[in-house]
């Protein structure tokens, strides 16, 4: 406790010394003490006045400069303008005149109806203290209901930054899955096309050494005939020299000679088509092979283009969903930023309901869908209230959490029990779900 205090007069409440008035009576100390200053109790005036006035309520003997009784408390321009008011009121208006004797006897009013005054007027002043403390009450519980509803619209907005949060992180994992999908994809085909170059390589080899073995087979049968031809040569040669003179011979031996050169004729013959034949045989085999490399070829060729077809198609789609999926994220951050400017109070939708006030609006009251005509009571700056006759509650929202707001100047049907009622107005605000 402090050291130095000022002692109320009047109440006797111990107050701080730089009060200019009693926290607990409200009296007013520079009124009581006449500019005197404030000391532990009530201080003794130097000059004590010679008159003192005599409280009508109490009869306490007061300072001749007091403005109320230090003993009841009452004011006495208060009490005596109530006693004025009284007294004129219970005067008749065809009465006549008073005289001067009568004149004090209606001045002084009765000590019960002094009492009586005083207690209205007490009781007054408690009404009024009363609607005070309620109206502070009343404006600590709306503070307080706007402190919560903030808080449910952060908690929600964080909510719903968490949901955003894990929705792109699923977007992203599936995107890296679809990559490291169409990664294996490209080397797998790699791999593929490595195996099918290897294949065609060592098709082509076989190929080559087929074709070698061809041609070496042909150079040796050319060489063997050229070895047969010179040796036939020879053998002509020699037997021109050793010829006979066809007179020196018989007719048997020129016959014999006959058919000898007959048959090596024919010999030649046979073999000169036989080697021709196998000729032909070795230049069909090469067409046939060279035909089967060019089908081989055209097949190969054919086979690239489909799987660059395939890959290009691939492709494409995968382009495609990575734009749908880029496409549905920009209307989603689009979607949350148009509902982020609808979170945010505007002077425009405050002005907007107060054209409304003590009408009867449309709204989702309890409900993301459902409109309710309810009453729209006072519109503040931070927050609105309604009235819900059905229910007989009053209910506060935060004008941050207005969505969207509807005018029609032909109205809107809404259903209020067996009726049809018609609203000027619609108000959709943000509700919680989940």
């Amino acid at each position: 406790m402090d050291e130095k205090v000022l002692t109320c007069p009047k109440c006797g409440f111990e107050n701080d010394p730089s009060n200019d008035e009693c926290d607990s009576c409200g009296v007013t100390f520079a009124l009581i003490f006449s500019g005197q200053p404030a000391t532990d109790s009530a201080p003794e005036p130097e000059n004590p006045p010679t008159e003192a006035t005599a409280c009508p309520n109490c009869g306490f003997e007061n300072d001749a400069s007091a403005i109320d009784c230090l003993k009841c408390g009452i004011v006495f321009a208060k009490y005596y303008k109530l006693q004025e008011r009284a007294q004129q009121d219970d005067t008749p208006e065809t009465e006549g005149p008073s005289t001067d004797e009568d004149q004090p006897s209606k001045d002084m009013p009765t000590e019960q109806e002094a009492r009586a005054r005083a207690e209205a007027l007490l009781k007054e002043e408690e009404e009024q203290a009363e609607a005070f403390r309620r109206r502070q009450e009343e404006e600590e519980r709306a503070e307080a209901v706007r402190k919560q509803q903030e808080e449910e619209r952060a908690e929600a907005l964080r909510k719903q930054q968490e949901e955003e949060e894990k929705e792109r992180a699923e977007a992203l994992r599936k995107q890296q899955e679809e990559q490291e999908r169409a990664d294996a994809l490209r080397r797998q085909r790699e791999e593929e096309e490595k195996q099918r170059a290897e294949a065609l390589r060592r098709q082509q080899e076989e190929e080559e050494k087929e074709h070698a073995e061809a041609l070496r087979r042909q150079q040796e049968v050319e060489e063997e005939e050229k070895l047969n031809e010179s040796l036939r040569q020879q053998q002509e040669e020699e037997e021109e020299e050793e010829e006979i003179e066809p007179a020196q011979l018989s007719p048997e031996q020129q016959e014999e000679e006959e058919r000898a050169e007959a048959v090596r004729k024919q010999q030649e013959d046979e073999a000169r088509a036989e080697a021709l034949r196998q000729e032909e045989e070795a230049r069909a085999e090469e067409l046939r092979k060279q035909e089967e490399e060019e089908r081989a070829e055209a097949v190969r060729k054919q086979e690239e283009e489909e799987e660059r077809a395939e890959a290009l198609r691939q492709q494409q789609e995968e382009e495609a969903r990575a734009e749908a999926l880029r496409q549905q994220q920009d209307d989603e951050n689009k979607l949350i930023q148009i509902v982020m400017k609808g979170l945010k109070p505007k002077s425009q939708t405050k002005d907007l309901l107060r054209k409304y006030e003590n009408d009867i609006i449309g709204i989702n009251l309890f409900t993301p869908t459902e409109m309710l005509p309810v009453r729209l009571v006072r519109v503040y700056d931070d927050f609105f209230s309604l009235y819900d006759p059905e229910t007989r509650i009053l209910y506060s929202f935060p004008i941050s959490r207005i969505l969207a707001t509807m005018e029609n100047p032909d109205g809107f049907e809404l259903e209020d029990g067996e009726d049809q009622i018609s609203v000027l107005l619609f108000v959709k605000v943000y509700h919680q779900t989940g």
